[in-house]
């Protein structure tokens, strides 16, 4: 988890080995969206199906049938499972930073590929996280939560607008925050540590960059370290 206050474009323009934003006003993403974007209607879906388990009459048992248990997933063929658990949360604060996460990222990253792209993307790497969490934890407890889907936000994010940055105790590029997640949560699942979906993370993360395989085997890292 990272606290975020704001997300800038780092106005330099340059054109990226990823993607050529020099036509994509950053800025713009967040002026005079309106309602009807994907990103709302994300947010929207997961505040209702926390407000339907709050007032269910056994929120257990909505966590066994919507949370993802990788072993009633293959035994029980609860095989909506790997979806629906990205649309439920513990409680508000949970559901809070996950949203919130979504909504800072997600608007200039719907804004500069469209609504249908971004929900496939964002499917696609909450798909990674119950791959990795089936892989790593596969009898541990119900994982749920959009936080392997919100990672793969992250490295979309440092993909599309490297030179962005964010406000930390001081502005530090989006980059070189990614990074840093990512080596934090192969640190804290490797340690053990419970809790939190550390494997979940990195599989959403690693969903994302096998969506921008093509432009990291053109980014100008990916040559040289074919040719040394």
């Amino acid at each position: 988890a990272i606290s975020i206050l704001r997300v800038c474009s780092s106005g330099s323009g340059k054109r990226t080995a990823m993607r050529n934003t020099d036509t994509f006003e950053y800025r713009s993403a967040w002026a005079n969206r309106g309602w009807n974007t994907m990103v709302n209607w994300i947010i929207l879906a997961n505040v209702v199906v926390h407000v339907i388990k709050q007032f269910a009459l056994s929120p257990m048992a909505v966590y066994q049938i919507l949370g993802l248990t990788p072993r009633l997933v293959f035994t029980k063929g609860y095989v909506w499972q790997p979806v629906t658990y990205m649309f439920l949360h513990d409680g508000f604060m949970h559901l809070f930073f996950n949203m919130l996460m979504t909504w800072v990222f997600g608007n200039a990253i719907e804004a500069y590929w469209g609504p249908r792209r971004f929900l496939k993307y964002f499917i696609a790497c909450g798909l990674g996280g119950a791959a990795f969490s089936t892989i790593f934890t596969f009898g541990g407890p119900p994982v749920i939560g959009a936080s392997g889907a919100v990672f793969g936000l992250y490295i979309a994010q440092a993909m599309i607008f490297p030179e962005s940055y964010v406000y930390l105790l001081y502005p530090v590029r989006v980059k070189y925050v990614v990074i840093f997640l990512a080596v934090l949560q192969l640190v804290m699942g490797i340690a053990g540590h419970t809790g939190v979906a550390f494997f979940a993370h990195l599989g959403g993360m690693a969903a994302g960059l096998l969506f921008f395989r093509k432009e990291i085997r053109a980014s100008r890292f990916w040559i040289r370290l074919k040719t040394a």
